[in-house]
């Protein structure tokens, strides 16, 4: 994993009024003046942008935990779970918990259990067995089973991988276990994780909340849903601007900042992927954002952190400007699999040209 540039949070600014923009963020009580009572009742804090960041790292950080396995300690990061995305027509339907958006500690605590299983632990004593072996996840059954048989090892060795949307082949050196060997069973056969907009939804209600604003209540009255009910209704589109919670943002580097979130398209100009900036250094040229996805190598599957690199002494470009290198790889989500298509983000973020590429985009 990329090392973490965690900065400390700066001094809070105290206002006597909420801002503009924090006012007009979710929809509340735009274009209506307030009271001077109400403007004295409704004292928040505002945030500095460094304040941000360290929100923003700080509910990144709850997506890790540490678990010892054989005397080793190692760090989960929560594994990337997307309802659909391996679902068969009239035949499988992929499902997760909580829709892939639940909260850190919600999917912490389901995590738990299934690491205290029995199942799990059986799971565990089969990988630890001498000799080489393919683990065969069936997601439609939601089992697994371990293979000794040479062709098939050697098959799934070499690259000439067997496996479709509801069969997930694995081939496994005796050895440890590894982060790898209990990320692929919490998505095959746990259904525990989070998906892309479920993560930057609670990035982004972390950073209301900081900003004295509940989004859950906001955006559960604007859709006329029960908060509970409210997950199932958060999705990579509710951030474009055409839903009209976020605006666009021109994707000059220096006009980007701490919670904007990248939308990246897919087919026919839709958008499919979103990510949240954690922060933009401009005098090392770094920009560094976080996100949900099983597009990545083995190592970040799952919440991870994903850095650009630019040059400090032109920072007035754009972010699809081929000049910058974008860190994150894309590869399938299991090894053998069909390629993407995309080598990095970057090449993701310049896609669909045709219908404008990738966008950045902050709540009102």
């Amino acid at each position: 994993m990329i090392k973490r540039l965690i900065q400390k949070a700066g001094p809070l600014i105290l206002a006597s009024a909420l801002v503009a923009s924090a006012l007009s963020i979710y929809g509340l009580n735009k274009g209506k003046e307030l009271s001077e009572k109400q403007t004295i009742e409704r004292v928040v804090k505002i945030p500095t942008e460094t304040d941000i960041e360290q929100v923003i790292d700080n509910k990144f950080e709850q997506y890790f935990r540490k678990v010892s396995f054989d005397g080793k300690e190692i760090t989960l990061n929560m594994p990337f779970g997307e309802t659909g995305e391996r679902s068969v027509k009239d035949s499988y339907d992929q499902r997760f918990y909580y829709s892939g958006k639940g909260s850190p500690g919600e999917l912490w605590e389901i995590t738990e259990n299934i690491l205290n299983s029995s199942k799990f632990k059986g799971y565990i004593s089969e990988l630890e067995k001498r000799g080489e072996k393919v683990v065969v996840f069936d997601l439609k059954k939601q089992k697994y089973d371990t293979s000794k048989d040479k062709k098939l090892v050697s098959k799934v060795k070499s690259g000439k991988y067997p496996g479709n949307d509801t069969l997930v082949y694995v081939y496994k050196k005796e050895g440890l276990v590894s982060e790898e060997d209990i990320y692929n069973y919490l998505y095959c056969i746990g259904g525990v994780g989070t998906d892309c907009s479920g993560f930057v939804y609670n990035v982004e209600k972390e950073i209301a909340l900081r900003k004295g604003i509940n989004l859950d209540d906001i955006l559960s009255k604007k859709l006329g849903v029960d908060p509970e009910r409210l997950p199932i209704y958060v999705g990579t589109g509710l951030y474009t601007p055409e839903q009209g919670y976020t605006e666009s943002v021109e994707d000059n580097i220096v006009n980007i900042r701490a919670g904007d979130i990248i939308l990246f398209r897919g087919k026919e100009g839709k958008v499919k992927h979103s990510a949240v900036i954690q922060s933009v250094d401009k005098s090392k040229g770094i920009i560094r954002y976080m996100q949900s996805t099983d597009w990545a190598p083995q190592e970040d599957r799952g919440v991870h952190e994903s850095l650009i690199m630019f040059d400090p002494e032109n920072s007035n470009i754009s972010l699809k400007d081929k000049s910058l290198v974008w860190k994150q790889k894309i590869l399938p989500a299991f090894k053998g699999e069909q390629a993407i298509g995309w080598r990095n983000d970057g090449e993701r973020y310049r896609a669909y040209n045709e219908y404008g590429g990738g966008i950045i985009v902050r709540f009102k």
